[in-house]
C-alpha cells in the first residue's frame, strides 16, 4: 500500500477539522463565498439543479449500503469471503467513523439548502460513501482488467465520486471545506482498512447452499467398496512376457 495518499489525507483531514472546529474566519469566508455563488448559478438555472439533484441521490448512502449488501451476498455466493468481507467493513467501519465526527464536531449546514438535507455537515456523508464505493469498485476490478479497461475504470469512479462532492456544494447542502473532508477521511480510513483485510487468514469457506458430500475435502471422504481397478493400455510399462 502507498502510504502518501493516506498522509496526505490525514494531514488535511486534521487542518480542516481543526479550522472547523475552532471556527477560524478564513475558512468560514471561503466556504460561505462559493456557497453563495452556487446558490446564485442555481437560480439563474433550474435545469442544473434538477441534474445535480439526480447526481446526489446517486451517492444516498441507502443506494451504497444497499449496492453494497448485494455485492457481499454475490460475493459469498461466488466463493470469495475476503472480498464480501472487506465490502461489508468498509462501509460499517467508515460510517460509524463519519457518523461519530459529524456528532463531535456539530457543524451546522448552510441556509441556503436546494434539497432536503437532515444532519451535521462535516464531513459530507454523500462524498463520504461515494468514494468510498468507488475505492472498493476499483479494488475488486483493478488486478483482473488491463489496458484501456483498466484506465476507464479508474477514470469512471474517480469522476462519479468528483462529480457527487461536486452536486453537495451545488445543492448548497454542504460547505465546500465539508466535500474536502469527506475525501480525506476515505482516503485515510479505506486503504489501511483493505490492507488489514487482505492479510487477515480466513479458512476456507462455502456457501450453505452448496454445502454436500461433494464440498468435503478428498481426505474426508469414504473410500470406495469396488474401486475400479485402473486401465494400464495407455501406460508407459509394457505388459510382463510369459517367459
Amino acid at each position: 500500500m502507498r502510504t502518501a495518499p493516506v498522509v496526505i489525507g490525514f494531514v488535511i483531514l486534521a487542518v480542516l477539522t481543526a479550522l472547523v472546529v475552532w471556527d477560524v474566519p478564513l475558512l468560514y469566508d471561503l466556504d460561505a463565498r462559493i456557497s453563495s455563488a452556487a446558490a446564485r448559478y442555481a437560480e439563474e438555472h433550474p435545469g442544473w439543479v434538477d441534474v445535480m439533484r439526480v447526481v446526489t441521490h446517486l451517492g444516498d448512502p441507502q443506494v451504497v449500503i444497499g449496492a453494497g449488501a448485494v455485492l457481499a451476498l454475490t460475493l459469498l455466493v461466488c466463493r470469495r469471503p475476503r472480498a464480501a468481507l472487506s465490502v461489508i467493513a468498509v462501509i460499517l467501519v467508515l460510517g460509524l467513523i463519519r457518523y461519530g465526527m459529524a456528532a463531535l464536531v456539530g457543524r451546522e449546514r448552510p441556509e441556503e439548502q436546494l434539497d432536503e438535507v437532515s444532519g451535521y455537515a462535516f464531513p459530507s456523508g454523500h462524498t463520504t460513501t461515494a468514494t468510498a464505493a468507488a475505492l472498493i469498485l476499483l479494488y475488486l476490478t483493478l488486478p483482473v482488467v488491463r489496458g484501456v479497461i483498466k484506465a476507464l475504470m479508474v477514470a469512471v469512479a474517480l469522476v462519479w465520486a468528483g462529480v457527487v462532492g461536486v452536486s453537495r456544494v451545488a445543492l448548497v447542502v454542504h460547505w465546500p471545506s465539508d466535500v474536502v473532508g469527506g475525501f480525506a477521511l476515505t482516503c485515510v480510513v479505506v486503504p489501511p482498512l483493505l490492507v488489514w483485510i487482505h492479510r487477515l487468514s480466513l479458512p476456507p469457506w462455502t456457501p450453505p447452499l452448496m454445502r454436500g458430500r461433494d464440498s468435503r475435502p478428498s481426505h474426508s471422504r469414504p473410500p470406495l467398496k469396488n474401486p475400479v481397478p485402473p486401465d494400464r493400455s495407455f501406460t508407459d510399462t509394457p505388459p510382463l512376457s510369459g517367459r
